[in-house]
């Protein structure tokens, strides 16, 4: 029972995704990567979900391809994109076909800002699209939909990543001849380092925690107690705030009987006072306390083009034990290296 409710929490999750980049509200997280290597990298490790009577063949780019990119996202527009090839190589009846996939920088491609970009392109010599199919292939529920089960967004999922991450995607195709979709990013060339995530375990810091939903609460702070941290959570911001307006007025009271809080990690959307104005009013009385926001419903917080601001940190909803420890930990490191 509750392997079939960790999946269809994973169906709604994903399709909650799916929403969100399509309506260019899902918080995207870029990083500087070498395209060429993400590309073969996710080729190799997913070669074995391809049918055996399906080739795929990689053409690398001469020079390195760095870009600005989500990852996840871009595991998201691979998936899709050579399912959508899969799907219409067997649909022909033929023995099997071909995927042909290759990097390469481009200048000013059409539809974009004039400059240098990083272009993926994936082509299948399978079923095409006929000009009304190809007319509509990016709309939800695309043309590409009846390929497979009709539950998606089809490509729409797509166009919307590469709007959000500043690029573009074409798409020629004709019955007879095969489909090819072409990705452009704009091209990186500062050069970054990644971070890596730091570790889950907590350090008995004191997390408070305001959530109006009792199975989040309650979920969140067994959680960060079984890694270590000490939790005191609240149903409403009131609560939270007068807590932590205590001090205040007589001393520390936590230095007696419990560590000072570390972090605040409040829910967004709540009746009363909300998780923003709950973290103003909060930094008005403990100016360094950092602050993680959860939420499933992040607009109110999002900057243009579904980027946080710097100074926000943002763990959208559903999460696992994991995902809220890596979160939390990330903004307690963050906060004791300034």
């Amino acid at each position: 029972m509750v392997d079939a409710m960790m999946v269809a929490c994973g169906r709604a999750h994903s399709l909650a995704q799916q929403l969100r980049t399509f309506s260019g509200k899902q918080v995207i997280r870029p990083q500087p990567i070498d395209l060429n290597v993400q590309v073969a990298d996710w080729l190799q490790r997913h070669r074995l979900h391809v049918p055996v009577d399906v080739v795929v063949r990689f053409t690398v780019a001469e020079a390195a391809a760095p870009v600005l990119v989500d990852p996840i996202q871009l595991a998201e527009v691979l998936s899709r994109l050579t399912v959508a090839a899969c799907d219409a190589i067997l649909t022909t009846g033929d023995d099997g076909g071909r995927i042909d996939v290759r990097t390469e920088r481009v200048r000013n491609p059409v539809g974009l800002p004039a400059g240098e970009y990083v272009r993926l392109v994936i082509a299948h010599d399978g079923r095409g699209l006929d000009a009304a199919a190809l007319a509509k292939v990016f709309e939800p529920y695309g043309s590409v939909a009846d390929l497979g089960d009709g539950t998606d967004l089809g490509l729409s999922t797509v166009a919307g990543i590469l709007r959000q991450n500043r690029g573009g995607i074409a798409c020629e195709s004709a019955p007879e001849v095969g489909t090819t979709f072409t990705l452009d990013w704009p091209l990186r060339t500062a050069d970054s380092v990644l971070v890596p995530r730091s570790p889950l375990a907590g350090r008995g810091e004191l997390v408070v925690l305001v959530d109006d939903d009792d199975g989040v609460r309650q979920f969140a702070a067994a959680a960060l107690r079984e890694r270590g941290y000490e939790v005191r959570a609240f149903a409403d911001g009131a609560a939270a705030l007068r807590l932590l307006a205590e001090p205040l007025t007589a001393g520390d009271p936590f230095a007696a009987r419990e560590p000072a809080p570390a972090i605040l990690l409040t829910d967004v959307v709540m009746p009363g006072i909300d998780g923003k104005e709950l973290a103003a009013r909060i930094r008005q009385l403990r100016p360094a306390l950092p602050v993680l926001y959860i939420s499933g419903y992040s607009d109110d917080i999002l900057s243009h083009d579904g980027l946080l601001d710097d100074n926000i940190a943002l763990l959208e909803k559903p999460f696992s034990g994991d995902d809220l420890a890596v979160a939390v930990r990330a903004v307690l490191d963050s906060a004791s290296s300034r």
